[in-house]
């Protein structure tokens, strides 16, 4: 099942280009179209065009699919269940949601007794046309709805209905999930049907660098590695009294807390670098991307908007608060804590404060924006007076709230590139921010906004933010770029490019390098783990130096653990953790790239 998207532009010859594909498949394929699908008139537009809809996503027309692919929306009982396939993007442009109401109210009525309904559709439908067809399915009839469109992974279990979202299959996606289908196993009992998922490679895995014990090619330092889930993608680490909290989640895609003692990993202390597990909590439904951590309490945001406030030392639960619009929700970046004990947490379709010693709700801004595609990818920062978000949405963009009761007091002027990365203070009363055009690294006033310098870098898609040093700032683009530059006036100072061990990914590509993390402070200087698990030492006089490789993927940002130890989650939900100290062969790029030809 392709849940749209199909093509790129929606024209004639990119159709028959899909029919020739779905021809020489080996299995059936079923298909619904995507926003793209209707996108013809932008690239071959004639005279009997009528487009209709607008905003971020543009118009929509419908002939061009119709005369190549068929219906766009239909239905059939296959494999056990009863498929409800629809048109998402015509819908949203108004132009046919009535009819498509019509025909989810009579289909349903008709259907097979006791089939459990799946829907496919390019993205999660609207609040009413769900409810719509929950109402008609019967209780406990809607098993599934299935999509696309975000270029992200998103799943929610609500009800028995699992709202599955799946990236895209040739590159990788907004969220750096990589190029992957989505396996859905069904299981018929007398009255129930059991749905379990998983996700699978749509990519040949890239092979892991070759093992050698020659004496120039590249070693890891002393690692002590301890697993504590079934997978773990975005989010960040924290560290607490000389221990470290990381996320994870299990087999079910439940968001799990673990705090985790480490004894040395150089064994100065007299230890092995053994791994402690302290505890382990379940704390949302689905996935945890933000981690707060304080002396009196321990705070898990989770993808749909789960906050879950937890003891440090026993990991009990405190308090859990649900946010709303979970449907739409794709939480990525911490929450902000202020210096009054507020929590600002959100995204474009809604900013929630809350109190964090009881999880109660100070104020709420719904609805900021448009929902969609551009996810909001970073934590923004607190004055004495105000939350500075960086939403990436279509609209506000960088949005400045009152702490007192969430009232707007500055955002970016119209036609603004979204920003794509955490703001980064310096200097006290001033930020730095990445955007998406360019990029484009910025220094801001966080009281006003106003500009204070703006530099193009080099480099593709980046999510990652910037390393205030003492001599300069640091920043690596989503390509693996490393760039200086003059805090004061935004100079490039140079650049070098990161190239890792093994071939990567990034949004909208399935080559080269990716760099999702930001670069971490350590007391050896800047280092960075990329994508692929190589660990870099960045700032050296010869340019970077490989100094580990856990040999996985690493979408979770790293810390510092003490004077010794980089502390490093993989995508397996293994915790690494290196002895930055150790004795290692340390190659240059340029020995790096000998040793990998020879």
């Amino acid at each position: 099942m392709i849940t749209g998207d199909l093509t790129d532009h929606g024209t004639p010859e990119e159709f028959r280009r899909v029919l020739d594909s779905l021809a020489a498949a080996p299995l059936p394929v079923e298909i619904v179209p995507g926003n793209h699908d209707h996108y013809g008139h932008r690239h071959q537009p004639h005279p009997g065009d009528t487009p209709h809809g607008g905003g971020f996503l543009g118009a929509a027309t419908l002939t061009r699919y119709e005369q190549a692919m068929g219906p766009r929306w239909w239905s059939a009982d296959l494999g056990g269940v009863h498929l409800l396939a629809l048109d998402w993007f015509s819908a949203w442009c108004g132009i046919d949601d009535t009819d498509q109401q019509r025909f989810v109210i009579a289909d349903l009525a008709t259907r097979a007794p006791g089939l459990p309904v799946v829907v496919l559709a390019h993205n999660q439908p609207d609040h009413d046309t769900l409810a719509l067809i929950r109402c008609n399915a019967a209780p406990d009839g809607l098993l599934a709805v299935l999509s696309g469109h975000w270029h992200a992974d998103a799943q929610r279990n609500v009800g028995g209905c699992h709202l599955l979202s799946t990236p895209a299959a040739s590159f990788g996606g907004l969220d750096w999930s990589p190029p992957q289908l989505r396996l859905i196993t069904l299981t018929s009992c007398l009255r129930t049907t059991d749905l379990r998922h998983n996700t699978i490679p749509a990519l040949p895995k890239p092979p892991r660098s070759p093992t050698t014990s020659r004496v120039d090619a590249p070693t890891s330092p002393r690692t002590t590695s301890h697993s504590i889930g079934d997978h773990q993608h975005l989010g960040t680490l924290a560290t607490l009294a000389g221990t470290v909290i990381a996320p994870s989640a299990d087999t079910h895609g439940a968001g799990h807390l673990t705090r985790l003692h480490t004894s040395n990993t150089d064994g100065s202390d007299g230890s092995d670098g053994r791994v402690d597990v302290l505890w382990t909590m379940r704390v949302a439904d689905e996935p945890v991307t933000g981690v707060l951590a304080s002396h009196d309490q321990i705070l898990a945001c989770s993808h749909a908007g789960t906050l879950t406030a937890l003891d440090p030392a026993t990991g009990a639960t405190h308090w859990t608060r649900h946010l709303p619009h979970w449907q739409q929700r794709r939480l990525l970046a911490t929450p902000i804590l202020t210096a009054t004990g507020r929590l600002i947490v959100g995204d474009v379709g809604g900013i929630t404060c809350l109190n964090i010693d009881t999880g109660d709700t100070v104020w709420h801004r719904d609805q900021l924006g448009q929902v969609d595609t551009l996810l909001t990818y970073g934590t923004g920062l607190a004055t004495d007076r105000l939350a500075v978000l960086p939403l990436g949405g279509p609209t506000p963009g960088l949005t400045a709230l009152n702490l007192r009761d969430g009232t707007l007091a500055w955002t970016d002027p119209p036609g603004t590139p979204p920003p794509s990365t955490s703001l980064v203070a310096i200097d006290g009363t001033d930020a730095l921010l990445l955007r998406t055009a360019g990029p484009t690294l910025e220094r801001l006033d966080l009281s006003t906004g106003q500009i204070r310098w703006r530099t193009t870098v080099t480099g593709r898609f980046s999510t990652a933010a910037p390393l205030v040093t003492d001599e300069a700032i640091l920043l690596v683009t989503g390509d693996g770029i490393a760039h200086r530059l003059d805090p004061d006036h935004g100079d490039i100072f140079d650049r070098q490019h990161l190239h890792g061990l093994r071939p990567a990914y990034g949004p909208y590509r399935s080559t080269g390098t990716g760099a999702p993390t930001t670069p971490v402070h350590t007391p050896l200087g800047p280092m960075i783990v990329l994508l692929d698990g190589s660990i870099w030492q960045l700032g050296c006089p010869d340019g970077p130096l490989l100094v580990g490789d856990i040999a996985s993927p690493v979408t979770t940002q790293p810390v510092s653990l003490g004077l010794n130890t980089l502390v490093v989650l993989s995508t397996d939900a293994v915790v690494h953790l290196l002895d930055i100290n150790a004795p290692v062969t340390r190659p240059t790029l340029a020995g790096l790239a000998s040793w990998q030809a020879s």
